[in-house]
């Protein structure tokens, strides 16, 4: 049960990571694409 919860865990975070930096960017860029900060969430996730 642990590798499941870990795994929900880290795609939760990773969502949220993503809601973070598509508010941030879209209100300094102005790009509403959601698909760049959830590869940058993914990114940094790993690093």
């Amino acid at each position: 049960m642990a590798p499941i919860g870990s795994v929900i865990g880290f795609v939760v975070s990773l969502l949220i990571g993503a809601l973070g930096i598509y508010v941030g960017a879209s209100v300094i860029t102005g790009v509403k694409d959601y698909t760049y900060a959830i590869v940058t969430a993914l990114i940094a996730s790993l690093v």
